[in-house]
């Protein structure tokens, strides 16, 4: 989940190794409308997790949009604390693939799948 705050920051809650969740804030380095949005973490609220990303939007032929994203992470207790969390199951990357699939499902079809039930368009506010 990310949330905004105030003064361009995000506080962002990911489900960590084994579903205890982990929390960091991020503030908005960059903006331009319809284009790009990049965010980082800069240690002000004491974080555990060193967090930057970019998301790049880019129109298509057909109409529709094409998403860039990039992002980065250093977790709690850097490259040993990303292999327990690979070992107790928290892997980032196949996260983020499956949210965006079901993000993509959500715009293509109206509905998507998460948390145990059905989401659709009409319900997201």
């Amino acid at each position: 989940d990310v949330r905004r705050l105030p003064d361009d920051r995000s506080e962002w809650v990911v489900s960590g190794p084994a579903g205890v969740p982990v929390t960091w804030q991020t503030v908005e380095t960059q903006r331009v409308p319809n284009a790009l949005i990049a965010w980082r973490t800069d240690g002000r609220s004491g974080d555990t997790v060193s967090h930057a990303g970019t998301v790049r939007f880019h129109p298509t032929a057909n109409g529709g949009t094409r998403l860039h994203i990039t992002m980065s992470y250093t977790p709690i207790g850097g490259a040993v604390g990303h292999g327990v969390a690979a070992l107790l199951g928290g892997d980032p990357k196949r996260a983020m693939d499956e949210d965006l699939v079901r993000f993509k499902s959500l715009l293509e079809h109206g509905k998507t799948t998460a948390r145990a039930g059905t989401v659709r368009r009409e319900d997201v506010g």
